[in-house]
């Protein structure tokens, strides 16, 4: 990776200097990265972010940090800062995912559970399931019927988690149609 920053300074003189700060900081700044991110591959991406940058503006940081004590300080504050957004952005991310997921899931399943009150309901529902198309026919059965959680049903049929739950989801929304008396039980 250090050829790859040293390709884009122009000067030898810039060069030399920009390797002797990678070879002297960048084990200092893995440190700080990873005992915030918990993860190398992360800890290496907050440094590589630091380093990219560090290059793209090494006469500006030069003019800036002209000591050794200026150069430590400036590249452990701007990783601890990458690793620190790194996490928020995984946070965020990880908790936008569950909230919509959970959103899609409970609207569907609270009104699937209105839908169905009844024994009659219930075998409505197993001969609607029958109409689906196939790929949401067995996920819907395993569910419904056989009670089983997505992970179970990724196990038996070799789909990851996220793709059943998904399947169910749309399944549902299909099935509500189908048991409300409208809809093309086949669009999707």
């Amino acid at each position: 990776m250090l050829s790859f920053y040293l390709s884009m300074l122009e000067s030898a003189e810039d060069q030399s200097r920009f390797e002797a700060i990678y070879l002297n900081h960048r084990n200092s700044m893995f440190s700080v990265a990873l005992s915030i991110l918990h993860n190398q591959q992360d800890a290496e991406d907050a440094i590589h972010n630091v380093f990219l940058s560090v290059a793209e503006h090494f006469t500006l940081f030069s003019q800036k940090a002209k000591t050794d004590v200026d150069i430590k300080n400036y590249l452990l504050i701007a990783v601890k800062n990458k690793a620190i957004d790194q996490l928020r952005e995984r946070g965020r991310q990880r908790d936008l995912k569950e909230a919509l997921e959970g959103k899609m899931r409970l609207d569907t399943d609270l009104k699937f559970e209105k839908t169905i009150e009844t024994a009659d309901d219930y075998q409505k529902v197993v001969s609607a399931i029958l109409l689906l198309h196939d790929r949401y026919k067995q996920v819907l059965y395993f569910n419904l019927v056989m009670e089983f959680d997505a992970r179970e049903i990724a196990k038996l049929t070799k789909m990851k988690p996220d793709t059943v739950r998904k399947q169910i989801y749309r399944g549902k929304k299909q099935l509500l149609q189908i048991l409300q008396g409208g809809g093309d039980h086949h669009d999707e």
